[in-house]
């Protein structure tokens, strides 16, 4: 037994020798503690007489007890942050493959006499690690307190042991060392390795000084090993005793942490069992049609060993510049001088003093000068504009203007990106009206598909960052020489693009600069911005040689004032107004309930500093006590993190709004909600509960309406039609509210601070739709929707502490998503260095972790070589607009001569679907889209079929009856004419790249891309469903019994409900001859896993039933198993066990030898 006991005494504890879960049996190998608790009471009473002042004695005895004490008397947030504190101890401990010893002794004395009260009971609990020479105790009158005084106190402590060693830093958590969140997956390796072993923790309750503690030990096949643990909660105690029983297993056997270690686990550290093999059958005509084809394939001189792709050097061809062509010095001075004359006339036509005036009052224009001197000063510089301040519209013709007035209009060439398609035109055509001109005179506009260009010399072209990208991706110098100004507007979004673009541009910029040759301004836009991130990103080198961070100007909008109040003061109002009856309304929800609660303590604890720090010098020491727990992998949050954060009070937001509406007499009232189901919620509660007395039904006094993506957008315009008087406008929302619409007669905003972001997980390859807080950024966003034209009100149901606590601006797109395509971009511009030093330039840089992980996939593509050079797959992949693995499907369909529906699949990857689900009719969507299927247990195949339907209506009929379609069946007509020129811009540059002949439209065959012979066999549904697994490889799924399923990495998934795969619908979808997908070991390939609102659940979305063969030959990497010649294993995880009429070895040797032909 180890010599480090845990003690509990002086309680009347019950000894496991003689409780009724106790053993007479020895814990293997080593000797059973005989030591039972004593149950004598060690109280001492004081007797009261009068000889004797009890007062005295007391005062006397406490203070002597807590004299050198003061972690005795601790707070409420550290007693909060240090609830875990036991626990660290014993993880601490278990480092060094020890357990720590902790005695309890309770200590009792009567009140003095003639005062009311029962005696009191002083708890001192003592903390002993004797191989590190730690023996630490505290007292208080609680046994809590006294047990998390005491463990700050072995803290204290260990930092000092740890420092006086010079050992250097230590981390407490990791998924490579045992702890508390590995123990468990320990004892089950263990038993794993040991078929057989039985493993039982077995728990009994306890009574201490009025609180309930749990003493918990672990049995092996009965006979115990760790030691016994005492925690105020079962789990805790359990959880702990585990982690002594691992402490003991690796004491009598050192390499079972690295055996475990090298284990094959699930993502979240859970120890996965093998599969079973799945059957597959190959019969003999089957084994036929491979030999045949093994042999035609050698015949025709296709090398036994597979041709390793290498990298391409020589330069492809670039496509044909989109620039407009450069003008001579002749062309130059004529058009400067047009453009002159042009604006004196433009500024003497009294007809245009209307038009003038109202930019002239934009608070932009009043900045002119400082504007001018800023961009014109620096290379860098920063423009930060608040709402209505005119930036977007006014910062590029001030600059363009003021060159006119000096006859150099000619040499300003102005490129301001925008973040959305939208916006790029919608300012182009609006700055055009601004200069009373037509649209492609000296504005224009560039954004997917549609490319209106301004006439060369003196221009201003709005385009979406990334065309600007692309650009300078091909032809980086062609743009750059001609340009004279690049405005990055927006750039608080912080999407992919713009943090790509910013890293691209800051590289180009420097060797331009180092060659000589002449560099664009460069000016970032924003209405808010974290200007000192930026600043500093792109210094500047003074006249002296100083690095220094580049200038910035800020301009005020031209908003009206918005009062804020915050939850504190929202929640206090509410009390005063309704007492009991609002808190009944929110006891009503239980998500509002702790979510009042959670935020009532957040502000709490962060309205001023804790007066008390006791681990001060612990945040600069050698251990770190506090990393989050568990082997999540980085940027992951822990599950109750991920539940408390995803907690959206709908109650509070419901009377917040009556409230306003009673209190109030006029003006729309906006609130932000994460998603459609909240909003839809919010809706209902509003309409039928009639929160607080309002009646929202009264459409003579109330109009509701729902703003969200998915809302069809005839239904969204409602929310700009004006309403009749006495009636108000309540508008339930998204953030499709904050920027890119605009709504003038909201007065009142409610904002829950959340949204619902992506984040996707590099390693783990699951992308998680997520409710999160909101930054400060969106907050200020959403708080200027109110002020927009007269005095506004921002009621954030969230505290100021809260606020305060946000991220300035949200988190960039480049961590949060999956950077393959990323990466193989950098390598395509012809960056020299490796990825992962590329990416760690950008501003807030991805993790190595991230990066490799992309790198590997990409490497497995074939799209890079092993030392990261660009393979010739690999820059035709990087120039197609889809996902990299979707773009290898794509030259597959063109290999296997099923092309039409790989380039439909492929670019409806990053679309929205193409069915629409909408509020009030999602049983009868469901239902008309069912028909899709066709009995193929296919979401993808759904998706070519309804795709066809409307692109065959559409060329017949044309697109008023291809849209009439989309709305009788619940299509998505914006996203059919999408996806339909994303596909046929694929097919360009599959042209352009000599893969695929150009077909005129006349012979190509019901309206498909490609020519006939590349899609003979797309009508055949079992190629197009082996040709999608190998575009979304690793993607595929075993169903080992029920209704779950099992991937390489993760243990428990289900289907998606939106699948016509998910099982409570497969009895009416399924044709018999398919019914496969409902029994065992049936195969899935899937677009995406997703985690699930709850932060629980993953779930796969679009999903294909697969037979074992399709499997076997277009899935992961096969190689024969050491077990049995009849089985081969795919990518170490999925065994197939072969059956035929042949002999195993030589089975399993055709079927591999034909895959590798395949992959030749």
């Amino acid at each position: 037994m180890p010599s480090a006991i845990p003690k509990i005494d002086a309680l009347s504890l019950p000894s496991w020798r003689n409780s009724s879960f106790a053993s007479s049996s020895k814990s293997h190998g080593t000797e059973q503690s005989k030591r039972s608790y004593s149950t004598a009471q060690t109280e001492r009473l004081w007797e009261d007489d009068k000889a004797y002042n009890p007062a005295l004695a007391v005062k006397g005895f406490l203070k002597t007890l807590f004299a050198d004490r003061p972690t005795s008397h601790l707070d409420q947030q550290t007693l909060q942050e240090e609830a875990d504190a036991k626990t660290d101890i014993y993880n601490y401990a278990a480092r060094f493959g020890l357990v720590p010893q902790f005695h309890v002794e309770v200590k009792s004395f009567y009140r003095v006499k003639g005062r009311q009260g029962a005696s009191k009971k002083l708890v001192t609990v003592s903390v002993k690690l004797e191989e590190h020479n730690i023996d630490v105790k505290a007292s208080t009158t609680s046994m809590k307190t006294a047990e998390i005084a005491a463990a700050i106190e072995f803290k204290r402590e260990a930092e000092k042991y740890h420092s006086a060693r010079g050992d250097g830093s230590l981390v407490i958590a990791g998924s490579d060392v045992l702890t508390t969140d590995n123990a468990k997956q320990v004892l089950e390796f263990f038993r794993l390795e040991n078929p057989g072993a039985r493993f039982e923790v077995r728990t009994k309750t306890m009574h201490v000084n009025g609180v309930d503690q749990n003493i918990s030990r672990v049995a092996l096949d009965d006979e115990y090993i760790g030691e016994e643990v005492v925690m105020p909660t079962k789990k805790k105690a359990e959880t702990v005793a585990e982690l002594t029983a691992a402490v003991a297993l690796i004491k009598r056997d050192q390499t079972l942490m690295s055996r475990y270690g090298s284990a094959h686990k699930s993502a979240s550290g859970e120890i996965l069992r093998p599969v079973n093999p799945v059957d597959l059958s190959v019969d003999s005509d089957a084994m036929l049609v491979m030999r045949e084809s093994l042999y035609e394939a050698r015949e025709s001189g296709l090398r036994d060993e597979r041709e390793e792709l290498t990298s391409d050097n020589e330069f492809l061809e670039i496509r044909k510049s989109i620039l407009r062509r450069t003008l001579t010095t002749y062309e130059a001075v004529h058009r400067s001088a047009r453009l002159e004359e042009r604006q004196k006339a433009y500024l003497a036509d009294p007809e245009l003093e209307g038009l003038r005036g109202k930019r002239d009052d934009l608070p932009m224009n009043q900045y002119r000068a400082a504007v001018l001197d800023l961009i014109g000063s620096n290379t860098y510089s920063i423009v930060v504009g608040a709402t209505g301040s005119g930036k977007t519209t006014q910062v590029p013709q001030i600059l363009l203007e003021d060159a006119i007035a000096k006859g150099e209009g000619a040499k300003c060439n102005i490129i301001c990106t925008q973040p959305r398609r939208i916006a790029a035109t919608s300012v182009a055509q609006r700055v055009a009206v601004e200069r009373n001109e037509a649209l492609q005179d000296t504005v224009g506009y560039h954004v997917r598909f549609d490319a209106r260009y301004p006439a060369p010399g003196g221009s201003i072209t709005y385009c979406t960052t990334g065309i600007l990208l692309q650009r300078l991706q091909h032809a980086p110098d062609d743009v750059l020489n001609g340009t004279s100004h690049l405005i990055i507007d927006e750039v608080h979004e912080r999407d992919m693009f713009i943090d790509f673009l910013l890293i691209v541009l800051k590289k180009i910029m420097q060797s331009r600069q180092k060659a000589n040759k002449s560099v664009p301004k460069v000016v970032l836009m924003s209405a808010t911005l974290d200007t000192e991130l930026f600043a500093n990103y792109f210094k500047q080198t003074s006249a002296d040689g100083k690095a220094l961070p580049c200038p910035h100007l800020s301009v005020p909008g031209r908003t009206f004032p918005v009062k804020e109040k915050y939850f504190n003061e929202i929640m206090s109002d509410l009390e005063a107004s309704f007492g009991n009856e609002l808190s009944n309304l929110l006891a009503k929800d239980p998500a509002t309930k702790e979510y009042v609660g959670i935020e009532q303590d957040f502000s709490r604890r962060n309205a001023v500093n804790s007066p008390g720090e006791p681990l001060e010098e612990a945040r600069e020491s050698v251990i770190d006590w506090k990393r989050d727990r568990g082997p999540v992998t980085e940027g992951e949050q822990s599950a109750e993190s991920y539940r408390e954060e995803a907690l959206v009070p709908l109650n509070l937001v419901a009377a917040t709004i009556s409230h306003i509406a009673q209190t109030t007499s006029g003006g729309a009232i906006l609130a932000f909600l994460p998603g459609l189901d909240e909003i839809v919620k919010v809706n209902r509660m509003l309409r039928e509960e009639q929160a607080l007395g309002v009646d929202f039904n009264d459409q003579s006094k109330f109009k509701l309406s729902m703003l969200h993506s998915s809302v069809p957008r005839e239904d969204q315009q409602e929310v700009f039609e004006s309403v009749p008087a006495g009636c108000r406008k309540v508008i339930l929302s998204t953030n499709i509210a904050e920027t890119s619409v605009t709504i003038p007669d909201v007065q009142y905003v409610v904002d829950t601070g959340k949204l619902r972001d992506s984040r996707y997980d590099q390693v783990r390859r699951i992308t998680k739709l997520q409710c999160v807080w909101v930054s400060k950024s969106n907050s200020k966003q959403r708080a200027g929707r109110a002020g927009r034209v007269q005095n506004g009100n921002y009621y954030a149901l969230f505290s100021k502490p809260r606020y305060e606590s946000l991220r300035a601006i949200g988190i960039p797109e480049l961590l949060r998503s999956d950077l393959q395509a990323t990466c193989l971009a950098v390598k395509a511009q012809a960056f020299q260095v490796p990825v992962r030093q590329f990416l760690a330039d950008a501003i807030e840089p991805p993790s190595s972790k991230a990066v490799d992980a992309s790198v590997t996939n990409l490497q497995a593509l074939e799209a890079l070589t092993e030392n990261e050079e660009l393979t010739p797959l690999g820059r035709l992949l990087a120039r197609l607009p889809i996902h990299p693995s979707l773009g290898k499907m794509v030259v597959l369909g063109v290999i296997f001569r099923c092309l039409d529906p790989m380039l439909l699949l492929g670019a409806a990857s990053e679309e929205k679907s193409l069915f629409l689900s909408p509020i009030n009719a999602r049983q009868e969507a469901q239902e008309i889209h069912k028909n899709y299927v066709e009995g193929t247990d296919s979401d993808h195949i759904a998706f070519i079929n309804a795709f066809r339907e409307i692109r065959e209506l559409h060329e017949e009929r044309g697109q008023n009856a291809a849209y009439s379609y989309c709305r009788q069946n619940f299509l998505h007509f914006g996203s059919f004419k999408t996806i339909d020129a994303t596909a046929r811009q694929i097919e360009e540059i599959l042209v352009e790249s000599g893969l695929i002949p150009n077909t005129p439209w006349s012979q190509r065959e019901h309206g498909e891309l490609g020519d006939p012979e590349l899609n003979r066999n797309s009508g055949n549904v079992g190629v197009v469903k082996a040709l999608a697994l190998a575009g979304l490889r690793p993607n595929l799924a075993i169903n080992p019994g029920g209704k779950f399923f099992r991937t390489r990495n993760e243990r428990v998934i289900q289907i998606h409900p939106s699948s016509f795969n998910h099982l409570k619908d497969r009895k009416r979808t399924a044709e018999p001859e398919t019914a496969a997908s409902l029994r065992r070991d049936a195969l899935f390939t899937f677009t995406s896993l997703n985690k699930a609102a709850d932060g629980q659940r993953l779930l796969m979305r679009d999903t294909t039933l697969l037979t074992p063969l399709m499997a076997v030959l277009f899935g992961g990497k096969l190689k024969q198993s050491n077990t049995s010649l009849n089985i081969l294993e795919m990518d170490g995880w999925l065994p197939f066990y072969l059956r035929g009429s042949e002999s195993p070895s030589r089975l399993a040797k055709t079927v591999l030898e034909f895959r590798k032909a395949f992959d030749r």
